[in-house]
């Protein structure tokens, strides 16, 4: 009996390895852009994966195959996205992945330990496990299957012609643009790859291919760069100072890159590359060493006619890890999961490495078993001892925060959690390492600011003074960002500033994403002033800008509850409760509302959840006490 081929074993390998992800829930990225997002409970979403309303998803890119792939999975659940479906679907993509990449290195090396251990890197290497581990990171797993689909039907097409392989191979090209920009990269790969492979009767038509995928990388950067670029996504990218530092840093976040790929120990969530300003800088030893080791590798698998797979491989590996760096114009922060499309070309080149070895007699053949044995059992071990780290939300954070002390993200969360939990000093402790950490970025600056503004606000002067400084800080590093302009303008209106809480919040409203939550502040100041009618114009238009923003439904529902409107002011109401709200008015108006059309029982279980609340209304143990009585027993 003929032993599985080694795609097979690949797959298998790779399925097994993830298995426990099965039983974790939603962490990261998957909380704002999965779970708790709306977009994904209703059918009418699928429609929109083709125009700029895609951006109601929350991604700030358009990656429309791996949306949709979201969207199905939570309508077949009735609307609600499973975190089992999602990391099953990863689990099996990435599967998919290793045994396309086993497949592609047999066609390049054949025999069947080569193409196995090209296999096994890519189902094991815990490098970029947060690709898999994270449901919302499918977009890297997709990329992957397209791009490797992509080389290995063109390569087949180079040596065999036919043209389903030619259709295959553009069709799979496309699910990689479809799904992660990285994508582009592909019609470089299909010539690097195919053409060189085919014989002298066949070069035309593979040329031809790779034009065609050209084509297709031309009409989606199009499309993508220009027709469907989100307004905010250039503001997101981390920003870094223009000329050599700007390279510098780029050279030191592709040490890091090819570091994780070699080492791969040091693990975290969320690492933000820190700015390079001189050649002297320490820290850009170890990255310039490793740059200088991957281009001398490639000078001398350019030389070794014996070794294409290689030179393919660190290719592959070198022109998938560009668009991830900080001088690309796609660039945003550095993260573990932009190691996953690149970890094929590694696992190309590793396993050529080891068929050459293995080439220089029996003891070479040993040394290779020996090595590619060590390596895999360490990638396992270290991969199975990470994925834990996945298992919620909390976990994660708290492991990436003992692994890499350095993540400025795990402190923002931290930070967040202790304050939640009623550790205020230790929360905001947490928040200011992580604004001394990352002091030129924004987020960091705005999260502590919005910390302390919520210590201002109970008349804690000092804070105040802080929470300003900071919010103003993160404002001048991103002008066009409305978060800070808006909690300026809360301060100001709880500091009794009309005028200037006016204005900010109008600047607020201004700035892309913003104009809901500006208008919601705008008319919150009108009302201050006891301008009745202009506060209900102004939240109006707030809920028309923003449909789903809470705040606004519920002073809107209670202004026409007040005006008589009752039928309007309870459709507000309950879809303000229906988003989550439970704030005591949102409550004690609602319940008024059902009351009056007859709805007791319901109006009853509303004031319920008011009992026992410090800012419940003084007469609400009467009304409750009415309303139970009226109930038949």
């Amino acid at each position: 009996m003929r032993p599985p081929p080694a795609p097979a074993l690949a797959a298998l390998a790779a399925a097994i390895a993830y298995l426990p992800t099965l039983g974790h829930g939603f962490v990261y990225d998957d909380l704002p852009l999965l779970a708790e997002n709306p977009f994904f409970a209703e059918a009418a979403s699928l429609g929109t994966l083709a125009d700029s309303r895609y951006f109601g998803s929350g991604e700030l890119t358009w990656r429309p195959l791996a949306t949709a792939t979201h969207l199905l999975e939570s309508l077949a659940c009735g609307g609600v996205p499973s975190a089992f479906l999602g990391h099953l679907g990863n689990l099996l993509l990435h599967a998919a992945c290793a045994a396309l990449a086993a497949a592609l290195a047999g066609a390049m090396l054949g025999g069947t330990l080569a193409p196995l251990a090209c296999g096994l890197a890519v189902a094991w290497h815990p490098g970029p496990s947060e690709a898999v581990a994270v449901v919302s990171y499918r977009e890297d797993l997709l990329c992957l299957a397209g791009l490797l689909g992509a080389v290995l039907l063109a390569l087949r097409f180079a040596r065999a012609g036919g043209p389903a392989r030619a259709a295959g191979s553009l069709a799979c090209g496309a699910v990689a643009l479809l799904s992660k920009e990285t994508g582009l990269v592909g019609f470089l790969l299909v010539a690097l790859f195919a053409v060189p492979a085919a014989p002298a009767d066949r070069r035309r038509p593979s040329g031809l291919l790779a034009l065609g995928h050209a084509g297709l990388a031309a009409a989606y950067a199009c499309v993508r760069l220009g027709a469907l670029r989100h307004p905010l996504e250039e503001a997101n990218a981390f920003p870094l100072p223009s000329g050599l530092p700007r390279v510098l840093t780029a050279l030191r976040v592709l040490g890091e890159e090819l570091g994780l790929l070699l080492v791969p120990w040091d693990l975290s969530a969320d690492p933000w590359p820190p700015v390079i300003g001189s050649p002297a800088d320490g820290r850009l030893v170890l990255p310039a060493l490793l740059a200088l080791a991957l281009i001398a590798a490639l000078v001398l698998a350019h030389r070794s006619r014996r070794a294409p797979a290689a030179r393919a491989g660190l290719l592959w590996l070198g022109l998938t890890l560009g668009p991830t760096l900080p001088f690309a114009p796609l660039a945003n922060l550095r993260a573990d999961r932009f190691l996953y499309v690149p970890l094929a070309g590694f696992a190309l080149a590793l396993a050529s490495a080891g068929r050459l070895l293995a080439s220089r007699g029996p003891s070479g053949r040993r040394a290779a078993i020996a090595a590619g044995a060590f390596l895999a059992g360490f990638a396992l071990v270290r991969l199975e001892t990470r994925l834990p780290a996945f298992r919620d939300d909390a976990t994660l954070w708290a492991a990436t925060l003992r692994e890499d002390p350095s993540s400025v993200r795990a402190r923002i969360v931290a930070g967040h959690a202790r304050i939640e939990a009623g550790e205020r000093a230790e929360g905001l402790k947490r928040l200011r390492e992580a604004a001394a950490l990352a002091p030129g970025h924004h987020e960091p600056l705005y999260e502590l600011g919005n910390a302390l503004g919520l210590v201002a606000i109970e008349g804690d002067a000092v804070a105040r003074e802080e929470s300003e400084s900071f919010l103003r800080q993160a404002r001048d590093r991103k002008p066009a960002w409305w978060k800070p302009w808006h909690r300026l303008g809360e301060l100001a209106i709880t500091a009794g500033q009309r005028g200037d809480a006016d204005a900010l919040f109008a600047e607020a409203a201004g700035r892309p994403g913003g104009r809901g939550r500006g208008l919601l502040g705008r008319g919150d100041v009108a009302a201050a002033r006891g301008d009745a009618a202009a506060a209900a114009r102004l939240w109006a238009e707030a809920v028309a800008a923003e449909p789903d923003l809470v705040p606004a439904l519920g002073k809107l529902g209670a202004v026409r509850l007040r005006e008589g409107n009752r039928a309007e002011g309870r459709a507000l109401l309950e879809r303000a409760l229906d988003l989550g709200a439970d704030t005591t008015d949102v409550l004690w108006n609602l319940a008024g509302a059902r009351e009056a059309e007859g709805d007791v029982a319901g109006a009853e279980a509303l004031l319920a959840r008011i009992e026992g609340r410090r800012d419940a209304p003084a007469g609400l143990a009467g009304r409750l006490a009415t309303l139970r009585a009226r109930q038949p027993r």
